[in-house]
């Protein structure tokens, strides 16, 4: 907090109080204050408008109106400074009323002093500060909790299909779930099973009560848990204790036994226990079944209460101290997950890049394959390939054209529909059979086709096998080269006629022209002087640009007038010439359809008709050079995608190894070198393996023949299988492998590996787990009792605190109206209606409940006091998706209040009592002065003047009377000295002038000459009146009672009276020899048993805000210490205004 002036609103009607509330704030130490009175309610409403306080105070009685409407007024108009509830009569109602309404704290006026003003204010404003840093954080904490909920529920789905193991870890999971469940549902509270004495069981939670393991309790006896002082208690009484025996009998199985136990700890600590003792038939024996409940804290509480105020100042800065780690723990907490949550970002953005990469990776397989599917098409052979039942599986265009049907339809199909010679079925059946490859030259082949002409192919029938050798499919290439076999058949014709016409080739040339013109190359003649076509057979004119002009006896130019014509002229001049043949001339000639047609020629020099011709031979080759394009541009192609392959390959940031079919590396991505550390070259994939130490990641070796890669090398495709290794620099990771075999035309030719990193993904998610563990963890094992509905407010979930402050069957998955069966109820007994629970309009209507009391009653019938708060569950979109609802059992609480505003008022009537019976005392020690007194010292000097007159006269008579006369006077003098000595007791004269030691000592002195059989021996610090006079005048009579008792009880020889001022309190201790006795625990015990002095010392210690303890027993003497804080002030009487 800062150290600028505290700004307070006081809204009083008494100007009398805003006085005194001044003068407190003024007496109050370690903060400065900066003071606004308003008088009415009116004015306190406008000053908390227009101004700025940080703390109001205000007055339960406003003339017409009271604080708490204005502190509604002030929640209403949204004023945030904390509002403390000022009253002149302690009432419970009001201090809880004023607490619902939004007061952060309630005093009472005959109760505050500086000290307790000042803290209280201090507090507040502290306690706001806190809770509305609480407010921002929770609320922050929330949005990003359920944003990055929301992230993580969708990471984790779309991760679902690359981790398998999932499935069986939340199934495992869930089991787990159940048996903590199952087990965690047991009570804090320690049981004992009993049987005369003897412990027969203790269950788990006796460990944090007594110490002592459960092992240890059983055979134990009950009363050695307990402390030496209740020892003779139990062994009398039993596990009872005396408040059986007290009963008389009436005691039976249905009422149990309750009592306090204090306890002693196996390291000797003291706990104060709040024991219930019934009785239980165990192992067919009668026995006792004890419950403890450690109320250790409850009644140190209590004790806390009668302690000096400093003392409560003291733990409230330690609770503050506390508050303050709390909420730095909060912050670290908040920061840690603020990091996870930037981490598990960062995670999502590496999966999503990695998604991206793997879909460019899939997409270019997919363009690879594309490319090998249009080269299979591109190609002249035709392809099948038959799965083992020779059904067709994948045919190429060329195939099923040639079948004459739809590739698709062609699909599934048997083979025997289009290839049912008896000669070729065995073939098939064959190759089938024996695994071995079957391939013919230009055999005749009859296809059930739409052509059904005879045909002759080259065919090729070869088995495809797994790795276990068995036949998984065929082969099946078909080359049609029938035309080659025509071509052949019909040169081996014309060879032999040849040879017959090598006798009468003069006589035969007719028969030789006709063999020219059905030749398929074109073949012409040209004279070599002038360049006239001497002849042309069908073919060459076919391909003539004029198809139909007759070229004999025309020109060479005439016939070819293009470019290309006159470039052949010069080369059949060339030939003329030198007589060399010339091969391979080829040219392009467009065609009236604008299409390019390439040709190839052959020219040679030869006599004909006895002059030397030039013979031309002329052939088309357009499909040949189209094919040949297409094949330099698939070649093209093929390299654009293997330098994007590569590309892509070595950008990758998975690791990917390509291995032979020995296992042997061939080749390695820079990613995969960087992840394994080491050179792969000549490393096989076993080394590799072994070297790496691969294992499962739990630890467990993998056997090589589960390797994904020696796997993969069998054929096998094997996805995203969880694997750990330790690389070269001892960094340990996770990695997702995959492995799949490579096929070149269907033969295995290797395998490739892909090792994906999940390391941070792994540690992500067991974090994760371990968060939602640790919250699981929380639920189940709070206090305080937490009920989860969804949005038709029907019960989902329910932690054992629930299930026991319930105490009964809790209605699962049923409507709102099946609450009605937990009877909870309003404060004042009356029954909810279930549509109106707190937890059911949460639900349903979206409101929100902090600290709403209700009530429930247990099967029992014994009613507890509950506190709920309930808030509706939200989606991202802001809709109702359910509620929860937290109960807290306030029964104890409010019990305690309640007796804590009834020891508060019995202090107040007995600090009122001693002040009204000291100015009693005072009043009858002046009346006694300044009336009895006067009139026997005025008696005195009257007899004393009546002496000296008798003494004159001498006579007999005179004699006597003057005797009598004198012993008159000594028992006038006598009274006399009894009366100042009864107005000291009443009123010490001493005590104000000269403060409390003077007192002591003076009293001390009167004491022990009317007691010289007791030495008093004192040792007392001057209080040099610093003391307030009430504080002194109490110590005072605690000396006079307790010397008192020490006369007339202790017996004692020697007594010890000492007083100091140290630590901020003052301490008076009274000590003897005496006879000494047994303290009883409770106080009501003291007067009971005759001891109503210490009870009256007890009484004005407590009236002073002081404590007393009493130190004795049997035969070992008394010593009573008091001890009163230096900083309490007495307050005088209340008038009637407050």
């Amino acid at each position: 907090m800062d150290n600028r002036p505290w700004n307070i609103l006081l809204v009083e009607d008494d100007e009398d109080d805003f006085i005194l509330t001044r003068f407190l704030l003024q007496e109050a130490k370690g903060s400065e204050f900066q003071l606004t009175w308003a008088s009415t309610f009116e004015e306190g409403i406008n000053a908390l408008r227009h101004q700025d306080h940080d703390v109001v105070l205000v007055d339960y009685l406003l003339g017409s109106r009271n604080g708490l409407d204005l502190v509604r007024e002030a929640m209403t108009m949204g004023v945030s400074a904390p509002i403390v509830v000022l009253t002149g009569q302690g009432s419970y109602e009001v201090d809880i009323e004023a607490m619902q309404v939004g007061a952060v704290d309630y005093l009472v006026k005959g109760q505050i002093n500086p000290t307790l003003l000042e803290r209280t204010i201090r507090y507040s404003i502290e306690r706001q500060q806190a809770q509305e840093a609480l407010r921002r954080a929770h609320a922050e904490l929330e949005v990003r909790v359920k944003e990055r909920t929301r992230e993580l529920a969708k990471a984790n789905e779309d991760l679902r299909a690359e981790i398998s193991e999932r499935t069986k870890a939340e199934t495992a999971v869930r089991e787990s779930e159940l048996k903590f469940r199952k087990l965690a549902e047991t009570t804090s509270t320690a049981i004992f099973i009993v049987e005369e004495m003897k412990i027969l069981y203790a269950n788990a939670a006796a460990r944090f009560i007594t110490g002592f393991e459960p092992d240890e309790l059983v055979g134990m006896e009950f009363w050695q848990i307990a402390h030496p002082s209740y020892q003779n208690v139990l062994k009398q009484y039993g596990v009872a204790g005396q408040w059986a025996a007290s009963l008389g009998g009436l005691l039976d199985d249905q009422v149990p036994a309750r009592y306090e136990l204090k306890l002693l700890t196996k390291n000797n600590e003291e706990r104060w226990a709040d024991v219930t003792a019934g009785k239980i038939e165990y192992a067919g024996k009668p026995a006792w079944v004890v419950t403890a409940f450690d109320i250790t804290e409850r009644d140190l509480a209590e004790q806390e209460l009668r302690k000096a105020k400093n003392e409560l100042e003291v733990r409230v800065t330690e609770r503050t101290a506390e508050l303050r780690e709390a909420n730095q723990r909060l912050r670290i907490e908040l920061e840690e997950r603020a990091r996870v949550m930037e981490e598990r970002e960062r995670l999502l953005d590496q999966v999503d890049r990695e998604r991206q990469r793997a879909a460019e990776l899939a997409e270019t397989l997919k363009n690879e394959r594309d490319i090998l599917q249009t080269i299979m098409e591109n190609t002249q052979t035709h392809l099948a390939y038959l799965d083992s039942q020779l059904n067709f599986v994948r045919v190429n265009s060329a195939f099923a054209d040639r079948l004459g049907v739809k590739q698709e339809d062609l699909v599934g199909c048997n083979h025997a529909e289009y290839f049912n010679q008896t000669e070729i079925k065995p073939v098939f059946e064959q190759v089938r059979a024996t695994g071995e490859p079957v391939e013919f030259q230009s055999r005749q082949l009859m296809l059930n086709s739409n052509n059904s002409a005879n045909t002759f192919w080259d065919w090729m029938l070869v088995p495809v096998k797994n790795d276990t050798g068995e036949i998984q499919g065929l082969v099946f290439s078909l080359l049609d080269v029938t035309e080659r076999m025509h071509a052949a058949i019909e040169r081996e014709r014309l060879l032999d006629e040849n040879r017959q016409q090598n006798q009468m080739l003069q006589r035969q040339t007719e028969l030789l022209q006709t063999i020219l013109e059905i030749e398929p190359d074109g073949l012409a003649v040209v004279s070599g002087a002038d360049m006239v076509f001497q002849f042309a057979n069908p073919a060459y004119q076919a391909l003539m640009p004029d198809p139909d002009a007759n070229p004999v006896g025309q020109k060479f130019v005439d016939i070819w007038p293009e470019v290309e014509g006159f470039e052949a002229l010069s080369i059949l001049q060339e030939v003329f010439k030198t007589g060399q043949p010339v091969s391979g001339v080829r040219f392009q000639r467009q065609s009236p359809d604008g299409t390019s047609r390439y040709f190839s020629s052959h020219m040679r020099r030869l006599p004909w008709s006895d002059e030397l011709s030039v013979l031309i031979v002329l052939w088309e080759t357009t499909r040949v050079v189209e094919a040949q394009r297409r094949a330099e541009e698939a070649a093209r192609e093929v390299r654009r995608q293997a330098e994007e392959l590569d590309a892509v390959f070595t950008s990758m940031a998975d690791a990917l190894i390509i291995y032979d079919t020995e296992g042997n590396p061939l080749l390695a991505n820079p990613a995969a070198l960087s992840t394994f550390g080491i050179d792969l070259a000549g490393k096989n994939h076993i080394d590799l393996a072994k070297e790496l130490e691969i294992c499962y990641p739990d630890g467990n070796r993998i056997p090589h023949d589960m390797l994904p890669i020696r796997r993969a090398l069998k054929g096998e495709t094997v996805q995203g299988e969880n694997v750990a290794f330790s690389n070269t620099s001892g960094k340990r990771s996770v990695y997702l492998a995959s492995a799949s075999p490579l096929f070149n035309n269907n033969s295995p030719w290797g395998a490739v590996a892909v090792w994906h990193d999940v390391t941070e993904r792994e540690q992500l998610l067991a974090q994760l787990e371990a968060e939602q563990a640790k919250l699981k963890a929380i639920i189940e094992n709070a206090p305080e009792a937490i009920v989860v509905t969804d949005k038709d407010s029907r019960i989902i979930l329910a932690n054992p605190a629930a299930d026991q402050l319930y105490a009964r069957p809790i209605p699962y998955g049923q409507d709102f109206n099946s609450h009605a069966s937990l009877q909870i109820c309003y404060p004042d007994g009356a029954p909810y209606d279930p549509r109106d629970l707190p937890l059911t309009r949460s639900a349903l209507d979206g409101e929100v409940y902090n600290n709403q009391e209700v009530m429930i009653v247990w099967p029992d019938q014994q009613r507890r006091s509950l506190l709920v708060n309930s808030v509706p569950i939200r989606d991202r979109q802001g809709n109702i998706t359910g509620a929860v609802s937290v109960f807290q059992d306030n029964t104890e609480r409010k019990r305690e209040a309640e007796e804590k505003l009834q020891n508060i008022a019995h202090i107040e009537v007995q600090h009122r009592l001693m002040q009204y019976r000291e100015m009693e005392r005072l009043h009858i020690a002046q009346d006694l002065h300044d009336g009895t007194l006067q009139s026997l010292i005025g008696i005195s000097f009257t007899l004393n003047e009546a002496l000296g007159m008798a003494a004159e006269i001498q006579n007999v008579e005179n004699k006597n009377l003057v005797s009598r006369l004198k012993t008159v006077r000594s028992m006038l003098e006598q009274q006399i000295q009894e009366v100042r000595s009864f107005c000291s007791e009443l009123r010490p004269p001493t005590l104000i002038p000269y403060g409390l030691e003077k007192a002591i000592r003076s009293y001390v002195d009167n004491f022990q000459a009317k007691q010289p059989g007791i030495k008093i021996n004192v040792d007392l610090m001057p209080d040099n009146r610093v003391l307030p006079e009430e504080t002194r005048l109490a110590l005072f009579r605690v000396v006079q009672e307790l010397l008192n008792n020490v006369v007339r009880h202790a017996e004692a020889s020697e007594v010890n009276v000492r007083f100091a001022l140290n630590g901020g309190e003052a301490r008076l201790v009274v000590e003897d020899n005496g006879l000494g006795f047994q303290v009883p625990v409770q106080w009501i015990d003291l007067a009971r048993q005759g001891h109503l002095g210490l009870v009256g010392v007890r009484e004005r210690a407590e009236a002073v805000g002081g404590s007393m303890k009493i130190n004795s027993k049997p035969g070992e003497g008394t010593a009573v210490e008091v001890k009163v804080p230096l900083k309490y002030q007495a307050t005088s009487l209340p008038n009637s205004s407050s």
